[in-house]
């Protein structure tokens, strides 16, 4: 026995589905505009030391080496480093993340002699 159309035996993604699609965006509080103006607010935060290893594919100890070694651009704040995503990734695109990765970091001798 059903009691409307929030019944308990309905799960809830049935009856999003269920739904026309402007009803179910109101009640979700999705539409066009605020997901472009989420995704801008989004891309123009700030980024954690985590966020930023997670978005370069490296481990956090690799974050701190280039801050202190290669200049990565990351502002501290308080104890906290924060990472603009556009400058880092303009960073990594001019070379400067791997500029010293090919080099050998134990060079071997010449034995031949």
């Amino acid at each position: 026995m059903e009691i409307g159309p929030f019944s308990h035996r309905k799960k809830w993604h049935q009856i999003l589905l269920e739904m026309k699609s402007t009803k179910r965006k109101r009640l979700l509080g999705v539409n066009d505009e605020a997901n472009s103006e989420r995704g801008r607010m989004m891309e123009d935060r700030w980024l954690s030391v985590n966020e930023i290893a997670d978005h370069l594919c490296i481990k956090r100890d690799t974050v701190y080496k280039w801050i202190s070694e290669r200049q990565m651009p990351g502002h501290k704040i308080g104890r906290l480093w924060k990472f603009n995503k556009k400058e880092v990734d303009e960073w990594v695109k001019s070379g400067a993340a791997g500029e010293k990765d090919n080099e050998d970091p134990n060079p071997t001798k010449d034995r031949s002699k």
